[in-house]
């Protein structure tokens, strides 16, 4: 791999390295991390994993005042604690808030966080105050190179998987920039969490923040076509050095500009729940509503439902308006009952049971994949004729609001076309998720786009395409 791709393992400002003179310091354990303790800390990082609470029960705040029911919840970030007794038996869990950690248990969170971002460089000896003060300048924050709870709280929160460096907007090292003014781009992989068609008018709309504010055109491509940039999701190891991590941790990596083969691709971790970043798109399909979506609560039979049901119908469904009994009006939900996606089997629903390699399947099933992803035959003869698509994942509000991929994409892309990390606060390139209904670059993202292609845009730009997504367009 050539070093403009590395993006994970970027060398970040000034390296710390231990003097070459060890009487000319206090080399006490307090002031010092050393190799042992980042070996450590790899060791135990999954003794605190950072969780999120995802409850979706609205209530009333400190003051007294009903939070508004228009505004999406924030989900408050805790650390699940999974350590083990003197026998090597797993603990009850308990959840903390990050200002309940004791001192060991913040450098641990530190530790873990300055290895993964690229802060360590395995050196021998690092200044804890000096690296602290660094991440604190790289993300905006008071620098006074304590682990307070600001700092902890920035270190545990979902974010994309690049790492940090020293500046308010940034490029990555050599400034390498798109040379072309288009840049193709292709689909080759989506999530089961929303439709095809709506994962491309989002990532399309993704794109346009950027061909907004300098000059350059995406060009879409067919998946069977080169592309300059390829985007998928994906579990886990999933075909480059940098493997995602599970559930709110980090969320997508992009590659920058260059002449090496995952140049401008951008990956997103399947693990996430990839909506619109207020809980499951609740997209309909057949039924009588024309792909409207799901209305919850919504009344069936004088009860009230609060996700899709299956009664009286043949799979999944739920009501289109506030009230089914005076209205009628419905969809079915997505299940592999009703469609799938990609494959070559043109979104035809599954067909169970069926046949592969000797073996009977009544459900979706991972056998003879290693991507993690779940598939079903869509004919009654798998055998001969190897129609197959992938499974669509349920509509489930209880999830909570998943991550916004408008939100997370417009950052990758930002990777993507050279823009590295910024640590102004409400700049897009900022590297922790934060949710917003109205997303737009900010005056750092704009200036440093601007910068590294030599100025704004000068033409005029085509407004993304944007296709009608209902149940005649599945795929």
């Amino acid at each position: 791999m050539k070093a403009a791709g590395l993006i994970c393992l970027v060398v970040l400002g000034t390296t710390l390295t231990t003097n070459a003179f060890p009487f000319l310091f206090d080399d006490s354990p307090e002031q010092f991390w050393t190799k042992a303790d980042f070996e450590d800390a790899r060791e135990n990082r999954a003794n605190l994993e950072a969780v999120e609470d995802t409850s979706s029960i609205r209530s009333v705040d400190l003051e007294g005042i009903e939070t508004d029911p228009s505004e999406p919840i924030f989900p408050r970030i805790f650390i699940k604690t999974n350590y083990k007794d003197s026998e090597g038996n797993l603990m009850p869990s308990q959840n903390l808030h990050p200002s309940d950690l004791s001192d060991a248990e913040r450098e641990t969170v530190a530790l873990n966080f300055f290895d993964k971002y690229g802060y360590y460089e395995g050196n021998d000896m690092v200044e804890k105050t000096e690296i602290v003060k660094r991440m604190q300048d790289n993300h905006g924050l008071p620098i006074t190179g304590v682990l307070d709870d600001e700092t902890i709280n920035i270190m545990v929160s979902p974010r994309c998987g690049n790492p940090d460096r020293p500046a308010n907007y940034n490029f990555f090292p050599g400034n390498p920039f798109w040379r072309k003014s288009t840049v193709t781009y292709k689909f080759v992989g989506y999530s089961p969490d929303l439709s095809p068609c709506l994962t491309r008018n989002i990532l399309r709309r993704a794109l346009h923040y950027w061909a907004e504010i300098v000059e350059l055109n995406f060009e879409e491509k067919t998946a069977s076509e080169p592309a300059m940039m390829e985007i998928f999701f994906g579990y886990g190891a999933h075909g480059d050095p940098w493997k995602f991590d599970g559930v709110g941790k980090l969320l997508a990596h992009a590659f920058p500009p260059g002449r090496y083969k995952l140049a401008g691709d951008t990956h997103f971790d399947e693990s996430e729940l990839w909506t619109e970043g207020e809980g499951s798109v609740t997209d309909t399909y057949f039924g009588n509503s024309n792909g409207a979506r799901c209305v919850f609560p919504f009344t069936y039979n004088g009860r009230q439902y609060s996700n899709c049901i299956t009664d009286g119908k043949k799979s999944d469904w739920c009501a289109t308006t506030s009230n089914y009994d005076r209205d009628g009006k419905y969809g079915f939900c997505p299940s592999p009952n009703v469609i799938t996606y990609g494959g070559n089997g043109g979104g035809k629903p599954c067909v169970f049971p069926f046949t592969y390699r000797g073996q009977s399947f009544s459900e979706c099933t991972t056998a003879g994949r290693s991507d993690g992803y779940k598939w079903c035959a869509t004919s009654s003869n798998f055998a001969s004729d190897g129609k197959f698509g992938m499974c669509p994942g349920k509509i489930d509000p209880s999830k909570g609001a998943g991550r916004a991929l408008l939100i997370v994409a417009a950052h990758e892309f930002g990777h993507a076309i050279g823009m590295e990390h910024s640590k102004t606060r409400g700049a897009l390139m900022y590297p922790t998720y934060k949710f917003t209904k109205n997303l737009k670059l900010g005056t750092d993202d704009i200036n440093g786009a601007r910068r590294l292609y030599r100025g704004g845009r000068k033409t005029t730009v085509k407004q993304p395409r944007q296709e009608r997504c209902s149940h005649t367009n599945m795929n």
